[in-house]
């Protein structure tokens, strides 16, 4: 089930929304590659902004392995390691926590599209974010109320 709480590898949501392996991986990559550009986007017209958010990736992390070799001289880490989720039936908290990650999304009718990670969630940041990208002269459409 997607809405699950537990952390699901491409193979299992490719075989749930039932896609092939490779098709879910490109468009996997394909989100990411538009997250990762920085250039300069014009919007105009109107312009749908809003804000979603990730789980925080740990691939590669080394911290729980530096740990477990020398817990004396390194402390644990501050959060418990995914497969504790299912091996020792932790729950997933229910809503925002710190380890999701905002990502702001801004996109208008034209096709131009702009994906960002935010700091933080407060509103003082996604306005500092939002303003430099849309015109004076366009429409703005968002579920935030202080925009």
């Amino acid at each position: 089930m997607l809405g699950t709480s537990v952390p699901l590898s491409v193979r299992n949501l490719a075989r749930q929304l039932g896609l092939n392996k490779y098709t879910f991986w490109r468009w996997r990559m394909l989100v990411f590659s538009i997250i990762g550009t920085g250039g300069a986007t014009r919007f105009s017209g109107i312009v749908e902004a809003d804000k979603t958010y990730q789980r925080e990736a740990r691939k590669g992390s080394r911290e729980w392995v530096r740990h477990f070799a020398d817990p004396k001289k390194v402390a644990p880490p501050p959060r418990p390691r995914w497969e504790d989720f299912t091996t020792q039936g932790l729950k997933m908290m229910l809503g925002l926590s710190r380890w999701q990650l905002p990502i702001l999304t801004v996109a208008d009718r034209g096709g131009a599209r702009h994906f960002e990670r935010l700091p933080n969630r407060k509103s003082v940041t996604l306005e500092r974010e939002i303003k430099p990208l849309v015109p004076s002269d366009s429409v703005l459409w968002s579920e935030y109320q202080r925009l």
